[in-house]
């Protein structure tokens, strides 16, 4: 009897132990998930899911940390035992997260049938996640033709500068030296993203030159963009919440000057305010950026800020045409073209976030247009940007990125894409009187473009 006594009271001991250690383990997951660390998330959920994997809203919790850093062959098979179980309609978007994933992986036909049967069931029609379905069974019919215009561009791994961190941002200074962004581990072994210049050589970048007086070790630094004369530097600064505001620094006798926060006008309130461009119009310069601040479309939209002798005008959302329920961001505007090109995860694309072209000038902006395959994938793709020789840079998590994991969509590379030479072609001297042999025909490059309604076609010179 006594040894029965003992077992019971060590019984009792041993379960209160297990079900305080899972309630502190459950605190700890329900913080990460508060400040977006969705790893720390997934690994304290997992630690409980050892133990007890029968909880439908702890698989789907555990589920829903991986996804949300992209972890996604171990989301998707947890999102399948969510929606095999009987508490399935508790957890409707299960269905829609497997549908997502199946997107990024470049499986079409089995995303859009989920995203339908999500539809079908969905009892609320007013979410957002059932406006995104309902979009992307419209962007579903797009797709065949969006991958089959493939463009001439040669797009290839910028060699010297990624690493299985992240890259991201870049932005030339001059024809040998480039500005980027890249996570990198400090002297704690805590992740920061900081500014970084490379050198280019030969088709090599020497890069990882910190550029100290714009970072900050507290905080994380990325995403610049140089005003005409180069003198002027704007880029964002983010707490580990991802909370982000604009700060500039000016190019002085000594150097980069300390950096500064641009005023309320940019910065003001709780929103985050990224991703800088600045641009001229006319004698005009002109603040691009995206922020998710009040009276935006949907998530992060794009903005703009006049800027006269230093001050900077009440931001204006470029409109509906733009930005979307879903996020716009990265903006880039092209003098050379007129063309704002930029990122969404909403506009009809292949897969995250997509770039996008829309000719016009920011007051009269024409309906976007996916740029098409290469430049796009099925994964994200933004930061684009077209330097004076009419190539370019992009960031990317697309498959041959140097973090790439069978079980985890981890970090963006930087990209460099390259049109080919315009083709000179001699024609025999019968076929043109009174012509010299050595007079040549240019043969322009004619890209089509997809939206929603129609087809665009842009001749590229």
């Amino acid at each position: 009897m006594m040894q029965l006594r003992l077992f019971i009271i060590f019984l009792f001991i041993f379960t209160q132990a297990a079900l305080a250690q899972t309630k502190q383990y459950t605190k700890y997951a329900q913080e990460a998930e508060a400040e977006g660390d969705y790893y720390s998330a997934a690994y304290y959920y997992q630690k409980i899911y050892d133990k007890d994997s029968s909880d439908a809203a702890l698989t789907f919790s555990l589920a829903n940390s991986y996804f949300n850093f992209k972890a996604y062959k171990k989301a998707y098979s947890l999102f399948e035992k969510v929606v095999a179980s009987p508490r399935k309609d508790e957890f409707p978007l299960a269905l829609y997260h497997m549908a997502m994933i199946n997107k990024y992986q470049g499986n079409y036909e089995l995303s859009a049938q989920q995203f339908l049967k999500f539809t079908k069931q969905s009892k609320e029609k007013s979410t957002f996640a059932y406006q995104s379905a309902v979009q992307e069974l419209k962007t579903s019919k797009f797709i065949p033709r969006i991958i089959s215009d493939t463009l001439n561009f040669t797009v290839f791994n910028l060699a010297g500068i990624n690493s299985s961190d992240a890259e991201f941002g870049a932005v030339l200074y001059n024809d040998s030296t480039l500005y980027y962004s890249a996570l990198r581990k400090n002297k704690d072994k805590e992740y920061r993203a900081k500014i970084y210049t490379a050198i280019g050589q030969g088709g090599w970048w020497n890069g990882d030159a910190e550029v100290k007086k714009m970072n900050d070790e507290l905080l994380n630094s990325a995403d610049g963009t140089f005003n005409a004369s180069k003198s002027k530097f704007i880029f964002s600064r983010c707490s580990k919440l991802k909370s982000c505001k604009l700060v500039e620094v000016y190019l002085t006798d000594t150097g980069w000057s300390k950096a500064v926060y641009l005023p309320n006008e940019i910065n003001g309130g709780d929103s985050s305010v990224t991703h800088p461009f600045l641009m001229k119009s006319g004698n005009k310069e002109i603040l691009l950026f995206s922020s998710n601040r009040a009276g935006g479309k949907g998530g992060m939209d794009i903005w703009f800020s006049e800027i006269n002798n230093g001050k900077y005008s009440a931001p204006k959302n470029l409109g509906a045409k733009i930005n979307t329920p879903g996020n716009e961001i990265t903006p880039f505007y092209n003098e050379k073209d007129t063309s704002l090109y930029f990122s969404s995860d909403w506009h009809p694309g292949i897969g995250g976030q997509d770039v996008f072209r829309s000719k016009g000038d920011l007051k009269a902006l024409g309906e976007p247009v996916n740029v098409g395959v290469p430049l796009n994938s099925s994964r994200n793709d933004q930061g684009f940007s077209i330097d004076t020789s009419s190539n370019g840079f992009l960031s990317s998590t697309r498959l041959g990125t140097l973090s790439d994991d069978p079980d985890v969509v981890c970090c963006s590379d930087i990209y460099r894409f390259e049109k080919p030479k315009v083709k000179k072609i001699a024609l025999p001297l019968d076929t043109i009187p009174f012509r010299m042999e050595e007079d040549f025909i240019s043969v322009s490059l004619v890209c089509t473009f997809t939206t929603m309604s129609q087809i665009h076609e842009h001749v590229i010179p």
